[in-house]
């Protein structure tokens, strides 16, 4: 943390996601540029990018566009500075630990009920998944 410190901004890597790398220059109150692709690896970082309210722009979907956005953040401090600005205003670190973690497992459930009224049957299924309500496993 002690070197991001010193940076003005960051360019993840790309095809692989660098979900610890944004947690850690967005905690420092970076902003940055991702590559997003079709295969999980390469989109998570746009998902994460989206969360924090950054600009579509810092979102590229080519090698040419992550290039033209990289020049766009390094040659423009005016723009870099307000998008950081806000990005702090807004603590944007804290977004990427909200939400409602219940919702895997209720949409779980769905799908093994969903299942066993299909075939009618719950071979290997443990009761519990039947009679438990989703607001009970919280």
């Amino acid at each position: 943390m002690e070197v991001i410190r010193h940076c003005d901004l960051f360019l993840n890597p790309f095809p692989f996601g660098n979900t610890n790398g944004i947690v850690d220059t967005v905690s420092a109150g970076l902003i940055g540029i991702c590559r997003t692709g079709r295969e999980v690896h390469e989109h998570i970082d746009e998902g994460l990018f989206r969360r924090l309210g950054l600009p579509e722009w810092t979102i590229a979907n080519s090698t040419e566009a992550y290039v033209n956005a990289a020049v766009r953040l390094i040659d423009d401090p005016v723009e870099r500075l307000a998008l950081r600005k806000a990005l702090l205003a807004r603590n944007g670190v804290s977004t990427l630990f909200e939400g409602r973690p219940e919702v895997f497992g209720e949409k779980l459930l769905e799908l093994v009920r969903e299942g066993v009224t299909q075939t009618g049957e719950a071979e290997g299924t443990p009761e519990l998944w039947h009679e438990t309500q989703p607001s009970e496993l919280t």
